[in-house]
């Protein structure tokens, strides 16, 4: 929203306060200022007077022009279009700098030329008209060769204030006279300027009649004019041409200006080409006001409709500058209503007008229609037909209600009651008297829609106030956990994908929905089908998954195909048992090579269980493996539980060499799939322990064993012993190596490490030995040390 100190003035005596006061107060106010700008003309510009006008002998396109600048006449050669004689102009003389243009006496076509007619942009000016820029005495008295840099209109500033949606009213310059009126304690003048009509003036009634039905929203007010040598004066143009607002159609600018200043919503039908019997008084116009078929309230006239009130008028029917005979419409529009009807129609709108009446216009109707007729009486000699017919609404007020010691507890400082009821009453509030005098209800002016609880009438009374005025406090408060499970769960997810693509793994993506017969085939289980999906949004997405594997070995294959052969992907997801009871899973697949072909090895390095178990276990951190068979999809004898904590949280494997073969996918491809649900419950924040400071001894243990027993096993016994104390020192079991072979029949045999290591001192020879352990292995596990 912009607007000139010299526009202001015409509301509210600003004389007194200077442009940085004024500034501040607007921020202040909530009306953030985002530029100023001093509006000025050079020195050595001065009003002239077109008194003669003849053609060039020597160029088609421009005159000779003899000028009038009070103590001299200047022959002065012109290339506009528009200049003619007895215009008033603005003359640059000879040594005018114009930027970086310095005026010169000069010779155009052997014409001498003793200065320049300028237009408005060469002076530094908004764009007016095409041309020079015509004055007239709208500016202030016309005296040939002052400069017009004494003249106020031409010594001003432009504010440019950002308006936040839920003030509409500040989209006028009223509604931001209005604040500060209350902000500086000055007194608002506000127009009640009555059109001056002539000695005789027909009635409305004579050409216009409005009917409307019942149950309407909006509220009308009508006013017809018979036009008549219409003259836009420069002051309204120059003023719409610093706010960004003016148009080329002088009657359009005349009703632009008019909702600028007042914030009436205002619209101009044409009857003269409706119809020319309106134009000869023969014939009546006839509007009527109601709901069309989509619950739109609109204007009608012989049944063709004109405008949908508040949202749009039809092109045809907007008078314009061409027009002789035109019914002029005031209009206002509760904005909650009109935005819902605009939404609820899914309408597409551009008009200016749906865009002021969603925020917010201006109820008070007679006053922007009275402002309207000054203007068009002031710069026409046209016929104002007396009086008006109107449609006005009884619009209920809201009723807001609070005692002052809540506005003192929001604000965090105490007001007294009288400074806020004068405030409120300063802001149009209606007060409504009460019994307790610490109690107070108020009704907000209907043009402050936005304004619908007491912590709204806080904030404008802090706007007036000003928050400088508030004096700090500390801010007392009892903070409690904000953090719930979900948060941890989501941070603890991020946490896992990181790791993960830390490790060189890619994530991916997919649908929740699977290919039903698939999942069957790889041996997983299904939706039961009383709660299957009824509605598919494809025939082979047909079910809700039950593991993300699938979906990610299709990834694989379809990524060999773009010729990917080593690929890294990991998942987090959800999936769904047969009852449809949802949980999350982590998957991980590896494909191909584990690093790429490259010195010193040529081939590449391929994966196999224990690295990839090796890298599952870099992400979601150390675990224990049991050996199990599982669905189609794993690799009989390359398989194997995922242990934590004694709970068996996800299945890691080989893919079946089938699989790999169907899919075209290489035989060296691992899956892993984990319940991130378990994994999240056994996850636990890093505990740090004491070290020890004394030497670590290791001995390597090779023993000879059945081949039904694992290393787990082993060391799950070992490490009950160190619980027990009945191996105190052991802290670390690490295997290093198996060895089968047909000599050993039934059995095979183990190498592990163990690292012994004491919190308190040096191990003794006696403490270093290991027979109570040999002796463990050979009763428990019949092993035979080689």
């Amino acid at each position: 929203m912009k607007f000139s100190r010299n526009l202001l003035s015409r509301f509210i005596d600003i004389s007194q306060i200077s442009d940085e006061q004024l500034a501040k107060t607007l921020n202040d106010i909530g009306l953030e200022v985002e530029n100023i700008t001093k509006i000025g003309i050079p020195k050595n510009v001065v009003l002239g007077k077109v008194i003669r006008k003849i053609k060039h002998p020597d160029a088609d396109k421009l005159s000779v022009c003899d000028v009038d600048i009070g103590n001299e006449i200047l022959q002065i050669v012109c290339g506009a279009k528009n200049v003619s004689k007895d215009q008033y102009v603005p003359v640059a003389l000879v040594g005018a700098n114009l930027g970086n243009l310095k005026i010169k006496k000069s010779t155009l076509r052997g014409i001498e030329s003793n200065g320049m007619i300028c237009s408005s942009t060469e002076l530094g000016l908004p764009k007016i008209e095409d041309g020079i820029f015509v004055l007239d005495s709208s500016i202030g008295e016309l005296v040939l060769g002052r400069e017009l840099c004494e003249y106020e209109i031409f010594n001003d500033t432009l504010f440019e204030v950002g308006v936040t949606p839920n003030r509409g009213d500040c989209f006028s310059l009223l509604g931001i006279a209005k604040d500060l009126a209350v902000a500086f304690n000055l007194k608002l003048k506000i127009f009640k300027e009555k059109e001056r009509n002539n000695d005789v003036t027909p009635g409305i009634g004579r050409i216009l009649n409005v009917s409307f039905d019942n149950n309407l929203q909006s509220s009308l007010y009508y006013k017809v004019v018979k036009f008549e040598k219409l003259e836009i004066l420069v002051t309204l143009k120059f003023a719409l041409a610093l706010c960004d607002k003016l148009q080329k159609d002088s009657l359009r600018n005349i009703v632009e200006f008019a909702t600028y200043m007042t914030g009436v919503l205002i619209n101009a039908y044409k009857f003269d080409s409706y119809n020319s019997n309106f134009l000869d008084n023969n014939a009546k116009i006839h509007l009527h006001i109601k709901k069309d078929q989509k619950g739109i309230e609109s204007v009608y006239c012989e049944n063709n409709k004109l405008s949908d009130i508040g949202i749009y008028v039809d092109n045809k029917y907007n008078a314009n500058e061409n027009s002789a005979l035109v019914v002029f419409e005031a209009i206002f529009i509760p904005a909650k209503y009109v935005s819902e009807i605009i939404f609820n129609n899914q309408i597409q709108v551009t008009d200016e007008i749906s865009y002021y009446s969603k925020r917010g216009s201006s109820p008070l109707l007679e006053d922007g229609i009275a402002f309207l007729c000054y203007l068009i009486s002031g710069m026409s000699k046209s016929t104002i037909y007396s009086s008006s017919q109107d449609i006005i609404q009884n619009y209920p007020l809201k009723r807001i209600d609070f005692n002052f010691d809540d506005i003192n507890d929001i604000i965090g400082n105490v007001i007294k009651s009288e400074e806020i009821t004068d405030i409120l009453k300063k802001m149009d509030f209606k007060i409504n008297p009460t019994s307790d005098d610490s109690f107070i209800a108020v009704n907000p002016p209907l043009y402050r829609q936005d304004i619908n609880t007491i912590q709204d009438v806080a904030e404008e009374i802090l706007r007036i106030k000003s928050i400088d005025s508030v004096t700090s406090i500390p801010q007392k408060f009892t903070q409690y956990q904000s953090i719930d499970i979900n948060y941890y769960m989501y941070r603890f997810n991020r946490s896992i994908a990181q790791k993960a693509i830390a490790n060189k793994f890619f994530e991916c993506v997919h649908y929740v929905f699977y290919k039903k017969d698939i999942l069957e085939s790889y041996g997983y289980e299904t939706l039961l089908e009383n709660l299957d999906l009824s509605n598919p949004i494809t025939n082979e997405l047909n079910t809700l998954r039950s593991s993300l594997i699938p979906a990610m070995l299709d990834s694989i294959a379809r990524n060999k195909n773009y010729g990917y052969d080593s690929i890294r992907l990991f998942e987090i997801g959800s999936i769904y048992t047969k009852n449809r009871v949802e949980s999350k899973s982590l998957a991980f697949v590896a494909s191909g090579n584990k690093t790429s072909p490259k010195y010193p090895n040529p081939k590449g390095e391929s994966w196999d269980f224990y690295s990839f178990a090796s890298s599952i276990s870099n992400v979601i951190g150390r675990f224990n493996l049991e050996s199990t068979s599982a669905n189609i999809i794993y690799h009989t004898n390359i398989c194997a539980n995922i242990m934590l904590n004694g709970q068996n949280i996800g299945l890691i494997g080989k893919i079946n060499p089938y699989i790999s073969n169907k899919l075209e996918i290489s035989e060296e491809t691992f899956v892993c799939e984990i319940s991130f649900d378990k994994l999240f419950s056994n996850h636990k924040m890093p505990q740090f322990r004491e070290f020890s400071k004394y030497q670590a001894s290791q001995r390597d243990i090779t023993i000879l064993l059945d081949s039904k027993i694992s290393f787990g096993a082993i060391k799950e016994a070992i490490l009950a012993k160190v619980q027990s104390g009945e191996l105190p020192h052991i802290r670390e079991i690490t295997p290093l190596d198996s060895y089968k072979d047909k000599s050993l029949w039934d059995k095979y045999s183990l190498s592990f490490r163990i690292t012994l290591q004491s919190m308190s001192g040096t191990l003794s020879e006696e403490e270093l030995k290991i027979d109570n352990l040999l002796n463990l292995l050979s009763t428990e596990f019949g092993a035979e040390l080689r």
